[in-house]
């Protein structure tokens, strides 16, 4: 127990009351440590294990260890404990245990009942067999129940990201070659293909996690009514590109496989976070950097100065079309826009010409 509770009235009981305030110290020790073992106030073999009780085998050196473990399990030392077993009745030796009166049993039977009530009342383990799995592989049946079951082991930072890539790889080509078939509502209404379904739209979303708990899931949502196995199916897919397009250090923001389904995360925006690279410089200043440096040669070229009208006028042609295929985003004002970046607008209105 994390705490332990006594009436007020307990230290006014004759036992409690003829004891000395030394003893009432002994028991409170004894008393924190049975509520922490949750042993009902009873140290077994204690007499034993501390030395208690005399006898002609006893060493010092003995008797030194036991000592300094009475001090170290209980807090108290040999002759505070001797002092309340002889002056006292609410720590006494019942046999070779070590026994107080006046212990919390009511509180502890009470957590003991709410800790089994909440083994029961918890969501009970999803169990596969043969039955809603329907017509899946004796083989597929067995890989997932495995995976589900057989803990995973860190492997060391040097490893792990040349893992996942591996792993990566293979479901992609997976997918590629054995492409998931199509299913309706139908099929998770029925039972008898509902698993199959679901396992083929979880095969989708290419992060790890339990395939089981993703199944589950799915069925779930299907039946309810809120999404139909077709728009789940697309959002998944949607979700799945985004996850290929990211960097590899960029995937583990994206939701595991189990999480994405049981919390419905494939009703996120893809356009948003995690699911796009923020810092991803825009297309077309990504194919400039791509493309590299110019060669010595027309670097040393001074460009062509514009003149301070041209600079100032807004083009007659539709220069803010240039300007996005360029950049990406959408356009300030012309006269806004430096000379350098209105020499490259101009440069992709003739290669849009062209």
């Amino acid at each position: 127990m994390k705490y332990w509770e006594q009436e007020t009235h307990t230290i006014l009981r004759p036992e409690m009351a003829a004891a000395d305030s030394l003893s009432l110290g002994v028991w409170l020790r004894i008393l924190n440590y049975c509520a922490i073992q949750e042993n009902g106030g009873r140290i077994i073999n204690a007499a034993t294990i501390f030395l208690l009780q005399e006898g002609e085998l006893i060493t010092k050196a003995l008797l030194d260890r036991a000592n300094r473990a009475l001090s170290t399990t209980l807090g108290i030392t040999r002759d505070e404990l001797d002092h309340a077993l002889q002056n006292s009745t609410i720590v006494y030796l019942e046999g070779t245990d070590l026994c107080i009166l006046n212990y919390c049993h009511r509180e502890q039977s009470t957590l003991a009942a709410r800790r089994e009530g909440g083994k029961k009342g918890g969501r009970p383990r999803l169990t596969v067999t043969q039955e809603p799995l329907g017509n899946l592989p004796a083989s597929e049946v067995s890989r997932l129940i495995t995976s589900a079951q057989t803990p995973k082991t860190s492997p060391s930072r040097e490893r792990e990201g040349k893992e996942k890539e591996g792993k990566e790889r293979e479901s992609s080509a997976r997918d590629a070659e054995s492409p998931s078939p199509d299913f309706t509502e139908e099929d998770f209404r029925n039972g008898a293909e509902n698993s199959a379904a679901a396992l083929a739209i979880a095969n989708h979303y290419p992060a790890n996690g339990s395939n089981l708990r993703a199944i589950a899931a799915i069925i779930r949502a299907i039946a309810s009514g809120t999404i139909t196995a077709g728009e789940l199916r697309d959002k998944v897919t949607v979700h799945a590109a985004r996850w290929h397009a990211l960097p590899t250090a960029l995937r583990r923001f994206c939701p595991g496989k189990t999480s994405y389904f049981e919390e419905a995360r494939y009703n996120d925006d893809p356009n948003t976070d995690p699911w796009v690279n923020s810092d991803a410089s825009p297309p077309g200043i990504l194919a400039k950097k791509n493309q590299g440096a110019p060669p010595w040669a027309q670097q040393q070229e001074a460009p062509e100065p514009i003149a301070a009208e041209s600079h100032r006028a807004e083009p007659a042609w539709d220069w803010r079309a240039a300007f996005r295929d360029l950049y990406d985003v959408e356009p300030l004002a012309w006269d806004r826009l430096t000379a350098d970046v209105q020499r490259e607008v101009a440069a992709q209105q003739e290669r849009r010409a062209a």
